[in-house]
C-alpha cells in the first residue's frame, strides 16, 4: 500500500487523468440507472418455497390485486352506483388492465321458474333505493362477495383490479397509479372515502419517497460531514478532501450499477449517503497524520512520506475488515440484503481506491501550509480528554471492569428479547396513508395482505365432493381462528353455483352431494373463471386467505397452527402447503436472523484471522474481537429492551457497525505497536497512542454519528431506525476504543509481522549464535522483535569499562572489540567479537560492572536482551521462552565452568 500511495504522488498527473476519465465514463452511464421496487427482494433467493410460489403463479395467476375501496353511508343510492359503474368502465377500458372483480362483474346465479340467470349483481343499476337494498342483501349472502366486494354493513364496496402482466414495463407503476387516480377523481369528490391500494400504489409511493430521500438526505449528509469535520479538525481542507473522494466513489458505484443493469431499491438507495458518511473515515486518519507529520518534518514532501509510511498498513487493514463487514451482508438469503451487501462492499472498494490515489495527490498539490500555520493546528482538547479518561480508567480498573461486565449482562438480556419482522408494511409509519388505508380495508372488508393454501392431489381430485368438503372444513377452521379476515376457494365457487342453480333461495349456499354434478358445473365454466381457483387438471386448488397481520412472527405462528390442524385432520391423498408473498416474507425473517448471525460470525473470524496474523499471536485477535463485540451486544440489547425489531433495515446495522468499529481498533493497535516498539513501556505507549489517535477517532465518530443520524429524516421507518441505531453504536464503539481496548492491551506487547519480516539475518550469524540453538528462523525473528535492536556507528562505544549493564548482547552485524584500560593508563585489546557471538553475559547474570570497553570498530547492529524483554517473551510466546531459557542456561553454565578454571583476567575477557 505504501508503494501504491507513493506511486500516486510520483505520477500525480496521470492519476488525476485516470480518475477523471473513470468518473466521466461513470457519469455517462448514470442516466441509465433504474429504480425498482419489489417485494420479491424480501423473499429467499433460490429456496424451494420460492420456486413453489412461482409455480403457483403460473398455475393460478397472481394473487396480488389493486383494491379500490369506496365508502359512503349512502353508497347504494342509484346516483352513486352510476358513478362507480362509470369508474369501473374507465378502468376496464385501459390496456393495462386484464380484468376487474366487483358487484358489476360477479355473477348472480339464481333459478327463477326453472330458468337459470347468471347476470352480475349490478348488471343494471337499480332504479330505486328499495331495489338497491334488495341487491345488497342478496350480494351479502354470497361468500364470494361478503367481506370481499361488499361490507357487512353495506356502506363499503370494493373493486378488485387485475393488471395485465404483459404490460409491466419500467413506467408501469406510474401509469397504473395515474389511471386509478383519474378514474376515482369523480368518486373522491362525491363519496366519504375513495382510494386504491395495491402493488402499483405501493411501488410508486416508495419510488417517490426514495427520490425525495436522495434529494434531502444526501445533501444533508454532505453538509453535516463538512461542518462536523471542519469544526472538529479546525481546517476546511479536512472536510473538502473526504467529500471529493466520497462523491467520486458514489459516481463510480452508480455508474457500475447502471452498466450491470443493477437497479436501485429501497436498501441500495441509502448507499450514496453511506459512502459519504463511512468513506470519510480513512481520509480523516490520513489528514490528521499528515498534519502531525508536518509539525515534525517541517517540509510538506517529508510529511507526506511519513504519512504514507505510518498509515499504509493501517489503511489497508481497516479497508479489508470494513469491506468484509459489508460483504458479509450478502450472505443473507434475502435478495434485498444480498444486493445491498454486494453493492455497498463494491462502493467501499471504490472509495478505498479513490482515497489511496486522490488523498496523497491532493495533499501533494494543495497540502502545503503557510508560514506559521503549523502552530494553529492544535488537537489538544480531544487528545487531553481521551488521555485523562484513560488515566482514570487505569486508576479504577476494577470498577471499570465490573461496569463493563454489568453493561454486557444488560445487553445480553435485551438481546434475548429481540424480535424479527420482515413485512412490506414495515416500510411505512403509522401515519402513512397506506397504513390508514390498510386499516380501513381490514375494518370494512378484508385485509390487503394475502397468502395461499395450496392443496395438491391426483388428477381430478377436486372434482370429488369429499375433497370440497375438506376445503370447506379448513375454511371454517380459518374463520373460527379469529386471525384472518376472509378466505375464498373453489369449494365456495361450486357451492355458489350449486345454490343458485339448485333452487330459488339465494341465501343458503351448499355443496352438491355427487361428484358428477361437480364435473357438470366445472364443464359449464370457462377457463378464465376457473383459473384463480383450480388447476386445469383439477389436481391442485387454492384457498386465498386475506388478513391484516403485519408481524412476521405472528404470521409464522398462525401458519404453524394451520399445519398442525392439517396434521391432526389429514385429507385423503392430499398434501397441503402454504405460500404467498406475505407468508414467504415472514418465513424469510427466520433466515434473516440466521444470515445476521452468519454475517457477524464471519466478520469476527475475519477480524480474528487478520489481527492474529498481523500481530503473530491469537491473543491480539481475541483482543480485537472482544473490543468490537461489545458495541454489537449493546446494539441488540437496546433493540430488545425498547422493542425495536430486526428487519431489512436494522439487519444491516450489526455487520456495518462492526466493520466501522474495527477501523478504530486497527488504527489504535497498529499505532500502539509502533510506539511501544520504541518506548518499551506499555502504559506510556498507551498514553501516547490515545493522544495521537484521539483526534481522528473522536472526530470520525462524531461525524459518523451525526451523518447516520441524518438518515432519521427518511420516510422509510427501517432506514430511519438504521440511521439512529448506527449513530448509537458509533458512540458505543468510542467507549470500546478508549476504555475497553486499553484495558485489554494493558501489559500486552504487540509484534507485527512487518516487524519480524523487516529483520535481516545472515544464516552464518544464526548458525553460530548459541542463543539461537534449536530455534526456527521465524522464532528468532520474534525474539529479536520483542527485544531491543541498537545500531552503533564506527568507533562508537557500546559498553564503557566500569559501567553497570543489565543486558545480554548478541552481535548481529559488524565487528566489536574489547579494550581494557590498565592501571598504568595503557590499553590492551582483550578480544574480537564477530557476528553471532555473545558479550556482556557476566554483567547480565551477576549484575557486575563491565571490565572493559566494548567498541564497534565497524558499523554494527546489536541485539540487547534485558530482563524486561525476557518477561515480554515469557508472557507473549511461552514456547519460545522455553527454548530461550534452555539456551541461556547452557550459556550461563559454560560461563561459570570457564570462571572456575581460569583467573580474573579471563573474566575481563568475557566482560
Amino acid at each position: 500500500m505504501e508503494k501504491l500511495m507513493s506511486l500516486a504522488v510520483r505520477y500525480a498527473r496521470l492519476v488525476a487523468i485516470l480518475v477523471t476519465i473513470a468518473t466521466l465514463v461513470a457519469l455517462v452511464k448514470i442516466p441509465d440507472l433504474k429504480l425498482e421496487i419489489s417485494a420479491e427482494g424480501m423473499m429467499l433467493e433460490g429456496h424451494a418455497s420460492r420456486l413453489f410460489y412461482e409455480q403457483t403463479l403460473e398455475t393460478f395467476g397472481t394473487e396480488n390485486v389493486t383494491i379500490v375501496h369506496l365508502q359512503d353511508a349512502d353508497i347504494f343510492s342509484p346516483d352513486n352506483l352510476l358513478l362507480i359503474q362509470q369508474a369501473v368502465t374507465k378502468i376496464e377500458a385501459s390496456p393495462l388492465v386484464q380484468r376487474t372483480s366487483s358487484l358489476f362483474s360477479l355473477r348472480y346465479l339464481r333459478t327463477i321458474d326453472d330458468f337459470v340467470y347468471t347476470d352480475p349483481y349490478l348488471a343494471k343499476i337499480p332504479a330505486t333505493r328499495e331495489e338497491a337494498k334488495k341487491v345488497l342483501k342478496t350480494a351479502q349472502s354470497n361468500p364470494l362477495a361478503k367481506g370481499n366486494l361488499v361490507s357487512a354493513d353495506g356502506t363499503a364496496l370494493a373493486i378488485n383490479v387485475y393488471f395485465n402482466p404483459n404490460r409491466l414495463d419500467a413506467d408501469f407503476d406510474q401509469h397504473a397509479s395515474a389511471l386509478m387516480d383519474e378514474a376515482l377523481t369523480p368518486l373522491v369528490n362525491k363519496l366519504e372515502t375513495a382510494f386504491h391500494v395495491g402493488d402499483p400504489y405501493v411501488r410508486a409511493g416508495l419510488t417517490e419517497r426514495i427520490k425525495d430521500d436522495q434529494k434531502r438526505i444526501v445533501p444533508l449528509a454532505l453538509a453535516v460531514l463538512v461542518i462536523t469535520l471542519a469544526i472538529a479538525l479546525k481546517q476546511f481542507s479536512a472536510a473538502v478532501i473526504p467529500i471529493l473522494t466520497a462523491v467520486t466513489s458514489i459516481i463510480w458505484t452508480l455508474g457500475l450499477m447502471a452498466a450491470l443493469n443493477i437497479p436501485v431499491n429501497v436498501m441500495t438507495s441509502i448507499i450514496p449517503a453511506l459512502l459519504i458518511i463511512i468513506g470519510s473515515t480513512e481520509d480523516i486518519h490520513l489528514l490528521t497524520e499528515y498534519r502531525t507529520s508536518q509539525r515534525r518534518a517541517k517540509k510538506s514532501r517529508r510529511a507526506l512520506k511519513l504519512m504514507i509510511r505510518h498509515m499504509g498498513t493501517a489503511v489497508s487493514l481497516t479497508f479489508l475488515t470494513t469491506y468484509f463487514g459489508f460483504l458479509s451482508i450478502a450472505l443473507n438469503p434475502l435478495g434485498l440484503l444480498q444486493q445491498f451487501g454486494l453493492v455497498a462492499s463494491t462502493g467501499l472498494l471504490f472509495n478505498f481506491l479513490a482515497t489511496v490515489l486522490m488523498v496523497p495527490v491532493l495533499l501533494h498539490w494543495f497540502g502545503k501550509e503557510s508560514k506559521g500555520s503549523a502552530g494553529k493546528y492544535n488537537p489538544g482538547i480531544m487528545a487531553s480528554s481521551a488521555a485523562g479518561t484513560m488515566e482514570v480508567v487505569q486508576k479504577h480498573r476494577k470498577f471499570v471492569i465490573l461496569l463493563t461486565v454489568a453493561l454486557l449482562v444488560v445487553g445480553l438480556t435485551g438481546a434475548s428479547k429481540l424480535r424479527i419482522n420482515n413485512n412490506v408494511m414495515d416500510y411505512f409509519d403509522e401515519d402513512a396513508p397506506l397504513t390508514r388505508y390498510a386499516d380501513l380495508l381490514h375494518a370494512n372488508l378484508s385485509g390487503m395482505q394475502t397468502f395461499s393454501i395450496i392443496l395438491s392431489g391426483r388428477e381430478n381430485s377436486f372434482l370429488e365432493v369429499r375433497n370440497l368438503h375438506y376445503i370447506h372444513d379448513l375454511q371454517e377452521y380459518l374463520d373460527a381462528s379469529g386471525y384472518f379476515d376472509k378466505s375464498f376457494s373453489f369449494s365456495d365457487f361450486i357451492s355458489v353455483v350449486h345454490g343458485g342453480i339448485d333452487g330459488e333461495s339465494t341465501e343458503a349456499f351448499y355443496l352438491p352431494d355427487r361428484n358428477e354434478i361437480v364435473s357438470e358445473y366445472s364443464a359449464m365454466l370457462d377457463e378464465s373463471t376457473l383459473k384463480p381457483f383450480v388447476s386445469p387438471d383439477f389436481s391442485q386448488t387454492k384457498i386465498v386467505v386475506r388478513h391484516n397481520i403485519s408481524d412476521s412472527q405472528h404470521l409464522n405462528q398462525v401458519a404453524d397452527e394451520i399445519y398442525n390442524y392439517v396434521e391432526q385432520n389429514p385429507a385423503y391423498q392430499l398434501s397441503v402447503q402454504i405460500t404467498g408473498e406475505s407468508y414467504l416474507n415472514s418465513k424469510a425473517a427466520d433466515y434473516m436472523a440466521d444470515g445476521q448471525a452468519r454475517s457477524l460470525l464471519l466478520m469476527l473470524i475475519v477480524i480474528f484471522v487478520i489481527v492474529s496474523t498481523l500481530f503473530t499471536k491469537h491473543k491480539a485477535g481475541l483482543i480485537a474481537v472482544s473490543a468490537n463485540l461489545f458495541p454489537i451486544i449493546m446494539l441488540f440489547g437496546i433493540m430488545g429492551h425498547y422493542g425495536l425489531v430486526l428487519d431489512t433495515g436494522t439487519a444491516m446495522v450489526g455487520a456495518i457497525a462492526m466493520g466501522i468499529a474495527v477501523d478504530h481498533t486497527m488504527h489504535f493497535m497498529v499505532r500502539y505497536n509502533r510506539i511501544n516498539k520504541h518506548l518499551g513501556e506499555e502504559h506510556q505507549a498507551l498514553v501516547e497512542v490515545v493522544k495521537n489517535e484521539a483526534t481522528p477517532i473522536i472526530a470520525t465518530t462524531i461525524a459518523l454519528a451525526m451523518g447516520f443520524a441524518t438518515l432519521a429524516i427518511s420516510d422509510f421507518p427501517p432506514v430511519a431506525r438504521f440511521g439512529l441505531l448506527s449513530a448509537f453504536v458509533m458512540l458505543v464503539a468510542l467507549f470500546s476504543t478508549f476504555v475497553i481496548l486499553p484495558l485489554l492491551l494493558w501489559r500486552t506487547r504487540l509484534v507485527s509481522v512487518w516487524d519480524i519480516l523487516s529483520i535481516k539475518l545472515k544464516q552464518q550469524t544464526v548458525a553460530e549464535c548459541p542463543l539461537f540453538v534449536d530455534m526456527k528462523p521465524w522464532q528468532i525473528r520474534k525474539l529479536i522483535a520483542l527485544a531491543n535492536l541498537r545500531d552503533y556507528a564506527e568507533d562508537e562505544a557500546i559498553i564503557l569499562q566500569e559501567e553497570e549493564t543489565s543486558g545480554l548482547r548478541v552481535l548481529l552485524t559488524g565487528r566489536v572489540e574489547a579494550w581494557k584500560t590498565l592501571l598504568d593508563g595503557s590499553t590492551k585489546r582483550l578480544s574480537v567479537i564477530e557476528p553471532g557471538q555473545i558479550f556482556g553475559a557476566s554483567s547480565f547474570v551477576a549484575r557486575k560492572p563491565s571490565y572493559a570497553d566494548m567498541v564497534a570498530v565497524k558499523a554494527s547492529q546489536v541485539l540487547v536482551l534485558e530482563w524486561s524483554a525476557l518477561n515480554r517473551i515469557t508472557v507473549t510466546y511461552p514456547r519460545l521462552a522455553v527454548k530461550l531459557f534452555k539456551n541461556m542456561t547452557v550459556i550461563t553454565g559454560q560461563l561459570f565452568d570457564k570462571l572456575e578454571s581460569t583467573r580474573p583476567t579471563l573474566i575481563d575477557e568475557l566482560s
